[in-house]
Parts: C-alpha cells; sequence; structure tokens
C-alpha cells in the first residue's frame, strides 16, 4: 500500500491525541522511511528484515508508541504505535511480504493487478478523509481542502499504480 496509509493517518486524527496530523502521517509511513534509509547506507535488507517482518514492525511499533507517549501522552502513544503497525497489515493487502527472514510469505498481492490495488487505496483514502474531516471545526470541514487532499492522493496513487511502481517481491 503506498498512499492508502495516508488515508490510515488522516482517519487517526478524528482520536482525540493531541497529535498533529504530520506527525500520524510519518507514524503511518514510518517502515517505509526505515526501508529506504537502510537501503541508503547500504545495510544487508535481504526480505526487508529491518522494516515489514513482524519482528521489525512490532519493534519499530513500540520505539514509535514509547516516543509518542513520552511527547504527548498514553493516547498519543498508542495511536502513533497503531499506525505504525497497521503499515503491516494494509501491505498485506497489497504485497507479498516475509513474516521474518527466510519464514512464510503472506499477503493478497493486489499490487499484481494495478485496477484493483486502485480500488482499495483509494476507498482506504476516501474513508479516511471522511474521518479526517470530523476532527475539523465546521468551517474547514465544510470547505474545499479535504476534498482538494483527497484529489491530489487519488492522482498520485493512480499515478503509482499506472506507472506500476509497487514491488511484490
Amino acid at each position: 500500500m503506498y498512499l492508502g496509509h495516508v488515508g490510515l493517518a488522516l482517519a487517526a486524527r478524528r482520536v482525540p491525541s493531541g497529535v498533529p496530523l504530520a506527525a500520524l502521517c510519518g507514524a503511518a509511513v514510518f517502515l517505509d522511511v526505515v526501508d529506504v534509509l537502510v537501503d541508503v547506507a547500504g545495510l544487508d535488507n535481504t526480505h526487508t528484515a529491518w522494516s515489514h517482518t513482524l519482528l521489525s514492525a512490532s519493534g519499530w511499533s513500540v520505539l514509535v508508541g514509547l516516543l509518542g507517549w513520552r511527547w504527548r501522552g498514553v493516547t498519543a502513544g498508542l495511536v502513533l504505535a497503531s499506525l505504525v503497525l497497521s503499515h503491516l497489515l494494509t501491505d498485506w493487502l497489497t504485497s507479498h511480504l516475509w513474516l521474518w527472514p527466510g519464514g512464510p510469505r503472506v499477503g493478497l498481492r493486489l499490487y499484481d493487478d494495478r485496477v484493483l490495488d486502485f480500488t482499495v487505496e483509494a476507498a482506504v483514502i476516501l474513508a479516511g478523509i471522511w474521518l479526517y474531516r470530523g476532527s475539523l471545526p465546521d468551517g474547514a470541514r465544510k470547505g474545499p481542502y479535504p476534498w482538494l487532499i483527497a484529489g491530489v492522493l487519488l492522482v498520485l496513487q493512480a499515478v503509482f499504480d499506472g506507472l506500476g511502481i509497487a514491488r511484490t517481491d
């Protein structure tokens, strides 16, 4: 999943945690950031061991949750930890991930069907926007900005799916 992760972050804004939207988005895509940083650092990332296995995702989730707890309190920590761990769960829909290095691979591989992948990711994005709107004051809720955000996310997701950027191996 790509921009569907942002949809989950938008939905999480509905929980009164005091966490800024940027931090929620950061938590939702945290595992992908780790994946890129590990690759850039030249570390062995066989089986995406540093980011997208059950053990690594759980560990990062606990770490981010503890940091969130220290920063904004228990609710913030739980929301941020849940977003990090949700990344792995939502990637199960689109990818084919290792549970642990060398272990079994799981996932529905929606990336193999670009139209189906776009449909699922669009549904997550739109549901996230709908819930996010509920966290806004009346004036902002009725304004065009939430739908502008949705439009940008949907266009980017269409580009990602159209170019076949996703990987399932």
